[in-house]
Formats: structure tokens, sequence, C-alpha cells
């Protein structure tokens, strides 16, 4: 058995379009069959979430961030699993797609000049010809604790 996290489009109890994200367990052949859709599905109306449902697992969910970003609907939910042998709760929390680049906000995590839950605490942005990873992790300071250039990551980085 496979562990898979799945994305479910669907509505919330008000009819308002909503998301639902959730871990199932499934083997290949069940996977193959989609069999996995039908239990996230089943996890989603348990979650009091109404049809119409639309299941993405971690192959087609790049291609949903396409297909959102195009929407203009930036928000992408997720749950963060703790997979050390101690283990832990969850954290949920969700990746927005914006014009000046992608946030990554956290429940129970914030930056200085947000609301409690509401701050990124992850910016991932082009800016003067390079792409740069800002992390707020100091709740009390407004600017980003960290700003790693990802230049050196670049394919043409590479030494053969």
């Amino acid at each position: 058995m496979k562990k898979i996290q799945i994305l479910v489009a669907c509505r919330d109890f008000n009819g308002s379009a909503d998301a639902f994200v959730c871990e199932v367990e499934a083997t290949d052949a069940m996977i193959e069959r989609g069999e996995h859709y039908d239990i996230a599905t089943e996890m989603a109306e348990e979650a009091d979430y109404h049809p119409p449902y639309l299941c993405y697992d971690h192959t087609e969910q790049r291609n949903l961030l396409n297909e959102i970003s195009e929407l203009n609907q930036p928000s992408i939910p997720f749950k963060l699993t703790d997979h050390s042998p101690e283990g832990g709760e969850p954290i949920s929390g969700s990746v927005t797609l914006g014009h000046e680049g992608v946030e990554i906000n956290l429940k129970g995590f914030s930056d200085a000049a947000s609301n409690d839950d509401k701050g990124t605490v992850v910016f991932l942005e082009q800016y003067d010809k390079q792409v740069l990873l800002r992390a707020y992790s100091d709740i009390n300071r407004e600017d980003p604790t960290d700003t790693i250039s990802l230049e050196g990551a670049r394919n043409t980085a590479r030494i053969d």
C-alpha cells in the first residue's frame, strides 16, 4: 500500500467552491483503476464537502497549479506531514500563486506584519534577474531572516 495525498476540488457546506486535501492508502492496482479517488471522495463526503468532486493526485497537481493560476484562483491547500520516527500532528498550509511570486503560509505560523495564521513564512520570487527564496522565521522581524539565491541551482551552473 502506498500513501498518496489527494486534492479534491468540491463545494463546502454553504455551496461555495472549496478544496479538501487528504491522504489515502492504495495499491498500484487500485491507483490504476482510480479507486484512490473513490476513497478521497468518500473522505470528503464524511468531512461535509459536497459534489461535484474533481480529484487530483501528485501526478496531476502540477497541471492543477497551472490551471488555478490561469483562473486567478491562486490558493492551494496542503497538509505538511512529520515523517520523523516520533511523528507529530500534520500542519495545514497553503501555496498562493501571486503576481509577484509564490507564498507559503502555515497554520500556527506568521510574519511580523500579518495577523496570526495569515502571514507568509516563505516567499519565492524573481528579482533583479535572480530567483530568490526569502524565509520569515522570526515573527518579531519585518524583514526576511534569510534570503537565498537559487542561481547556483540553474542547469547552466552544473560542472561536468
